[in-house]
């Protein structure tokens, strides 16, 4: 009872902790932005607290794309601290209000409306979100530096004629805090930077390090000769810059462009190069944070679209994969139809085989008994295909694929026509065989060919002997023909199984092949089909080439070589 309570008390609890969690998020921010402040040797020009980039500006700018008054309210709030505590400004403190204010609700609202307007997605994914962040906050940083100016002009600090020359050092420093901290504080609240597939963090290590030093040794070359003209030559930065955004993708470019903000600040307070340098430099580097972020965002889209197609393939496999298996599931629980109508042939002529043999031991006669011999062993051949059909059928089903063996061609068309003769011969339908002698041996699964012939001839057989009431004339001129020749294409084998029989309706052509298609009405609808997943598993292809009535054939091929397994063995 009493866990049961604490439990109780411990929800009760948590919306009070909720708030005093957030007042201590609230506060820490205010810390880190009077922190950034003073780091950034945040200072008063004319009015207004200028410096050489805005780090806090762009920390609280994430929080605002997350939450747009409580980010509002910590600006707010740290302004005024800022320019009480750090920049010990001359305003007044109504004034000083007055454009924390104003800093706060520019920002927060543009936040806010770049977030709708553009749909951006807080992880900075794809490109569109990252060219969306850096419009609103490049339009937020104008819309800021012009609304402050202005107030300074009608409170007299400032005159007209210095409008453009105290607003343009807060608008750069403004928009290099918005383009080099927010991306990678974005990144980092919707779950870190280098997620998503990032190569090992060694690698990672590695890299950086190599930017840094190619960044800083470029910065230190271009810089020490203490020349303002040496500014110009800091274009050579886009090379380690977009090297490491193609490298890394947008996180890359995050973390060279913080590098090369923080060692270009240093390197110029080192060299005491005066505020005009600062401002051209800062101008240059709000234009290669643009460039560097826009090209890590295409990079780090194509990576995902990469690993999205890659995990897609993957699924893909999974499924075909599952198909198969489901194919085989299928065939299996047919399993009862399938060797109900594969195997009566063999049974039905085992039985007559031993019937007769029956027969012939009522009235036995010395003379007899080599034909009870040979009756008893036509039985036992035929139940022993049906042995092997059971055998090969369990195999196939369960790896999937025959089990090839070099056979001999003629050979086996010889054993089919064996067993369906006296199934061709109770129809008074003649067989004949046309072999290419040049086919010897050829590797394929025989009991399982020699099956798709018999379904191919019995069917066949069938057709001719439904005509119906049919004279011996016409009973006599049924003919199936058997033609095993090499094919146009020197590696494939056709086999083609050819009748005079009424033909295949034009109805049922397209789908003869699809399970449970028939014409005979007692038939299963079954066998063609069972052909074609044989004949597809050696790599071959079953057809029907002609319906004319008299002239039906049915084609399909096999490969001479065998094929190699999935593995490569």
């Amino acid at each position: 009872m009493r866990r049961l309570t604490d439990r109780r008390r411990g929800c009760r609890d948590r919306p009070d902790r909720a708030p005093a969690r957030e007042l201590a998020i609230a506060a820490l921010l205010v810390l880190a932005y009077l922190a950034c402040e003073w780091l950034s040797e945040v200072h008063e020009y004319k009015g207004l607290p200028v410096t050489a980039w805005n780090p806090g500006l762009g920390l609280l700018f994430a929080v605002m794309m997350h939450r747009p008054a409580l980010g509002a309210a910590i600006l707010f709030l740290g302004i005024v601290l800022a320019e009480i505590v750090v920049v010990h400004s001359i305003l007044d403190l109504d004034v000083i209000s007055a454009m924390a204010a104003i800093s706060a609700a520019s920002y927060a609202l543009f936040a806010h409306g770049t977030r709708r307007f553009f749909n951006i997605d807080l992880g900075l994914d794809i490109l569109p979100d990252v060219a969306g962040l850096l419009i609103g906050g490049c339009l937020a940083a104008v819309t800021n530096a012009a609304a402050l100016t202005l107030l300074l002009v009608m409170v007299g600090h400032i005159t007209w004629t210095d409008l453009v020359g105290a607003s343009l050092p807060l608008l750069v420093g403004d928009l290099i805090g918005i383009s080099v901290v927010t991306p990678p504080a974005l990144r980092w609240m919707a779950g870190g930077l280098f997620r998503h597939g990032s190569p090992r963090p060694r690698f990672i290590a590695a890299g950086l390090a190599l930017s840094s030093l190619a960044i800083g040794g470029l910065l230190w070359v271009i810089l020490r000769q203490e020349d303002p003209a040496a500014i110009d030559y800091l274009f050579v930065l886009f090379l380690p810059v977009i090297g490491s955004a193609l490298w890394f993708g947008l996180d890359g470019a995050c973390i060279s462009l913080m590098i090369s903000q923080v060692l270009a600040i240093l390197l110029l307070h080192l060299f005491g190069y005066d505020a005009w340098t600062f401002t051209r430099l800062q101008a240059f580097v709000t234009v290669l944070g643009a460039t560097g972020l826009l090209c890590g965002a295409v990079v780090s889209e194509r990576n995902t679209a990469t690993r999205a197609a890659s995990q897609l393939r993957a699924r893909l496999a999974e499924r075909e994969a599952e198909a198969v298996r489901a194919d085989r599931l299928t065939l299996a629980t047919g399993m009862t139809s399938t060797l109900s109508h594969e195997i009566t042939q063999p049974i039905t002529a085992a039985r007559a085989q031993a019937r007769a043999a029956q027969i012939r031991l009522a009235r036995f006669e010395a003379p007899e008994a080599e034909r009870i011999r040979n009756h008893l062993q036509e039985a036992v051949t035929q139940i022993d295909l049906a042995a092997d059909i059971l055998a090969r059928m369990r195999a196939f089903i369960g790896r999937g694929a025959p089990e090839r063996q070099p056979a001999e061609v003629a050979t086996m068309i010889d054993d089919a026509l064996m067993l369906i003769g006296p199934h061709a011969a109770r129809h008074q339908v003649r067989l004949a065989i046309e072999c290419d002698s040049a086919l010897a041996t050829v590797p394929f699964d025989r009991i399982q060919i020699q099956q798709v012939l018999m379904n191919l001839v019995g069917n066949a057989i069938n057709a001719i002997g439904a005509i119906g009431a049919i004279g011996d004339e016409c009973a006599i001129a049924g003919l199936v023909v058997i033609r095993a020749v090499a094919a146009a294409s020197p590696d494939r084998i056709v086999f083609a199984v050819h009748d005079n029989g009424p033909g295949v309706p034009p109805d049922l052509a397209p789908r003869v092949f699809e399970p449970l298609m028939t014409a005979r009405p007692d038939g299963l609808g079954l066998g063609l089909s069972i052909c074609a997943l044989i004949v597809e598993a050696h790599g071959g292809r079953i057809w029907l080439e002609s319906t004319a009535p008299g002239a039906t054939e049915f084609r399909f091929t096999l490969p001479l070589a065998p094929l190699e397994a999935p593995d490569g063995r």
